[in-house]
């Protein structure tokens, strides 16, 4: 699996997970990041970052952590629920979508295991 597989969300986890075996975490209290470009804390997530989210939350669930592999699911589906009782169709639909696909995506975290 490529830091490609987890464009705009899970990047930064994977990174630290991947190289865990090489280098060890570093934490600077005192550091501060400047986020220019985008809008993280944006109220209206684009269909994409949301597509990319829920894709990408699975996806790494199924290689890092199987065994939660369920429990992300779940959490998902209540997710999606609560977006169709708040009225927002949209963010549930791409969920569904998501949700639907999600055992190719998991076939696809297990092959990548083998290799």
């Amino acid at each position: 699996m490529t830091q490609g597989d987890y464009f705009l969300y899970f990047e930064e986890v994977y990174w630290a997970i991947r190289s865990a075996s090489e280098f060890r975490l570093g934490y600077a209290p005192t550091g501060l990041v400047y986020h220019k470009v985008g809008q993280s804390s944006a109220k209206v997530v684009s269909t994409f970052s949301l597509r990319l989210l829920y894709t990408n939350s699975i996806r790494f669930a199924a290689r890092y952590f199987p065994d939660l592999l369920f429990a992300t699911l779940r959490h998902l589906t209540v997710e999606m629920i609560r977006h169709l009782n708040n009225g927002r169709l949209l963010q549930a639909m791409i969920l569904a979508e998501v949700l639907a696909g999600s055992h190719g995506i998991v076939r696809s975290a297990k092959k990548g295991l083998e290799k």
